[in-house]
Order: C-alpha cells, then structure tokens, then sequence
C-alpha cells in the first residue's frame, strides 16, 4: 500500500498531484492523502523550484568558505577559525531557512517528517559551527 507523499500516511484516497517544475515542462507525479496535503506538496516543490538557483549558489559559496578556511588555519589560527565556524553556521542556517532534502527521503519519510528532521540537524550544525569557532579560537 502506498503513502501520502507530504504527511506519510497510508493512502486510503488517492490525490495524484504534479510536483514536477513547471518551467521546464518536466512531470513527476505523486500521491497524497487529501487535498489539504496536496496543496502542501504542491506549494513546498514551487517554492523549492522557485529559489533552487539562489540556494544553490549559496551553498557552493559556503561550501568554498568552509574549504578556504581550512587553508587560512596555517597561516592565521583566529581568522581561520572564524570562517569555519561561521561557514559551518551559515550551512545551518540556509537549510534551516530551506528545508531541502534529497527526493528518496522525501519518499521514505515524507515531506513534513523529513521537513523536521533537516531542521534537527540544522540546529546542531549550527551549535557545532559556533563550538569550533570558540573551541579554536581559545586553543
């Protein structure tokens, strides 16, 4: 028996929905519970499809920050140490704020479990930005 793709429940009803981009004429169909889950399935791919460029964009800049200051540790253990940590933060936050998964996720657990999830994580990236910022810097 198959599951809502938003709330993770069985499917007693079947609401087919598209969540594929609609710019770019590509379909992906899912099922949902209800229509109330729908529209939620609905409106979270738009929203992903909408800022999907600006988020990746940020993430690659994150990304090389983070590296960078692995290289900036030789030569200045203090800034070093604040790039890491804040990076790392930042890393935190933008997925805290966009709440992205990879799709089988979205499949095993659904869109609101998952959703939860990735901000746990979040939380504790960001606790652990902020731990190895003091934590290097004090050392």
């Amino acid at each position: 028996m198959s599951k809502c793709f938003y709330c993770n429940r069985k499917l007693e009803t079947l609401i087919p929905i598209n969540i594929g981009d609609e710019s770019e004429n590509n379909e992906k169909m899912v099922s949902c519970c209800s229509n109330e889950c729908a529209t939620k399935a609905k409106n979270f791919f738009q929203r992903f499809y909408r800022v999907k460029v600006p988020f990746c964009i940020t993430l690659g800049v994150i990304f090389a920050v983070f590296m960078v200051s692995s290289f900036v540790m030789f030569a200045s253990k203090f800034i070093g140490a604040i790039l890491m940590g804040s990076s790392l933060s930042l890393f935190g936050l933008l997925f805290l704020l966009f709440p992205y998964a990879t799709p089988q996720t979205f499949q095993i657990f659904g869109i609101k479990k998952t959703v939860w999830i990735t901000r746990l994580i979040c939380v504790a990236t960001i606790i652990l930005g902020y731990i190895i910022a003091v934590v290097l810097i004090n050392s």
